[in-house]
């Protein structure tokens, strides 16, 4: 929750953001069993997602769907 938050704050160095996100998450699982650690990624992507929709949509200067980082 705090990591779409801070994604959706920072603007140009969200890839920066993303990167650092993936690697909390990838440790953060290593102590999960199958089913908990499919959820946690679903959810994650899921907010994920909707931060970037949310953002691309209200901030399109800023957050253009286009780009990569």
């Amino acid at each position: 929750m705090r990591g779409t938050w801070c994604y959706s704050i920072t603007g140009p160095a969200r890839g920066a953001v993303l990167s650092i996100l993936v690697l909390v998450t990838l440790f953060g699982m290593f102590r999960l069993s199958a089913a908990p650690g499919h959820v946690l990624a679903f959810a994650g992507l899921s907010m994920l997602g909707a931060v970037m929709s949310w953002r691309s949509m209200t901030d399109a200067a800023r957050f253009d769907p286009r780009a990569l980082s």
